[in-house]
């Protein structure tokens, strides 16, 4: 049996359903993206565009799909969750589903799939599918494991952040990692749209934010975290808020920004301190890991993400690269 419908339409025990598929798979394989849980749909519904859960409880499959209500045109970002490494399952399953999108209203024109697939895994998976994608992209992320103590944690970062990090420790006007609520998450969107404006990106607005701090509570073991950290001195200083996602054994952080003040020597990290907190607070909460949310796919010198990249790479860890292939099914 699947199960195809817009969220609000859910029954409590369909929507505990789905959140038990996620679960389920998420105790064997750290991979299962947040972009999938229910969570990230209720925040998509409040940016203003329609979220859809389609699965089947019995194969314990499915995916999370979104799009502009009443386009016809339906997007799975890192999904769906199907058994992909199974030649005699994937096809059954990844058609079922496709049928079952367009299915969900009048008029349907497109969906498309965008798994993510460890590089290791996508040559095998890709062979047991009956359909060529219509593009391959490839992605990377830097994932560190958490330590126990601080000073195993700091152990394993770069010399140059070790030593950036005391002295900005020292110099901490203000260090803490809270849970996130409604109004830390208005004060952090509103510098954040800001920082994000000045570099050419995105933050999302509170109303997201808030949507994901209500939603949390409903999904096993998800919560939200917000690190804040103020470096230096009255007239001089750094300031840096991230904002992480704890799921199970996972920590993954998602949004930043920093401003400062009286030009501060480049010695006062803000962000560092920021991160260290987040990675310590998550740390005790039960986290393993903690993903840095993005890395270069290719170190070239000349990649606009350079600058993030070096300063990722201080904290030590894994790259860890992902192959994404695009599926586009069609009307007719």
């Amino acid at each position: 049996m699947w199960i195809a419908k817009p969220l609000s339409a859910l029954t409590v025990e369909e929507a505990r359903d789905w959140r038990r598929i996620l679960g389920h798979h998420r105790g064997s394989d750290p991979n299962v993206p947040l972009a999938q849980t229910w969570t990230w749909a209720r925040g998509a519904e409040v940016l203003g565009m329609g979220a859809w859960c389609v699965y089947s409880p019995d194969q314990q499959v499915g995916g999370v799909v979104i799009g502009e209500r009443g386009s016809g045109r339906f997007e799975c970002v890192n999904g769906p969750w199907i058994a992909w490494g199974d030649p005699t399952l994937a096809p059954a399953q990844l058609a079922t589903f496709a049928q079952a999108v367009s299915r969900l209203g009048p008029g349907f024109r497109e969906l498309g799939l965008s798994p993510r697939w460890m590089d290791h895994q996508a040559a095998g998976f890709l062979k047991g599918l009956p359909v060529e994608p219509a593009s391959v992209d490839r992605a990377a992320t830097r994932v560190l494991r958490l330590a126990r103590t601080d000073d195993e944690q700091i152990d394993g970062f770069g010399t140059r952040l070790r030593r950036t990090l005391r002295v900005s420790m020292a110099k901490a006007m203000e260090a803490d990692c809270v849970a996130l609520d409604a109004g830390l998450a208005r004060v952090f969107s509103h510098e954040g749209e800001r920082y994000a404006k000045e570099r050419g990106f995105l933050v999302p607005g509170a109303a997201w934010f808030e949507a994901l701090i209500d939603s949390a509570g409903e999904e096993a073991g998800l919560s939200l975290w917000l690190a804040r950290a103020k470096v230096g001195e009255p007239g001089r200083w750094r300031e840096a808020q991230v904002v992480v996602a704890l799921w199970g054994r996972g920590a993954h952080y998602l949004f930043g920004w920093q401003r400062e003040e009286g030009a501060p020597p480049s010695a006062w990290s803000a962000a560092a301190v920021a991160q260290f907190l987040a990675m310590r607070r998550c740390a005790g909460e039960g986290a393993a890991h903690y993903d840095l949310n993005g890395d270069i796919v290719d170190e070239s010198p000349s990649d606009p993400y350079r600058g993030v990249h070096e300063f990722k790479a201080q904290f030590g860890g894994e790259v860890v690269r992902y192959t994404v292939p695009r599926f586009v099914i069609r009307a007719g």
